[in-house]
């Protein structure tokens, strides 16, 4: 939804934001359904409630994620420096790799540069 001024947005948030009145029978109809639920929770004929199947319980939820992320992170941070480290070896058997080759291209100068000079000392 684009707004071509100010005034437009500021129209759409106003309407979007007043204030609705619910329906008459609202009150009713959310004590109706508190009512059924509270009924379909409990044992038919004990009249004890029902204990809810612990994954509907949001504690639950919250626990086993704070679980689950403690088990993720350390296994994420140890894989991070193992990748960090082949890094750094790769890194380092280039640069020794780049070192060798300039060592044998500066020998090879060195060498020609002393059969150059002993044919002009000559």
């Amino acid at each position: 939804m684009a707004f071509e001024e100010p005034v437009e947005f500021e129209k759409a948030v106003k309407r979007a934001l007043r204030q609705e009145l619910p329906p008459p029978d609202f009150a009713a109809k959310v004590l109706a359904r508190a009512a059924a639920l509270e009924a379909a929770t409990r044992a038919p004929q004990s009249g004890k409630m029902i204990v809810l199947a612990v994954w509907r319980k949001p504690a639950v939820w919250a626990i086993a994620a704070g679980i689950t992320l403690a088990a993720l992170i350390p296994t994420g941070i140890s894989e991070y420096r193992h990748r960090r480290e082949h890094q750094a070896r790769e890194a380092s058997r280039q640069l020794l790799l780049a070192l060798d080759i300039t060592r044998l291209q500066l020998q090879k100068t060195k060498q020609r540069l002393q059969k150059v000079s002993k044919q002009n000392a000559l």
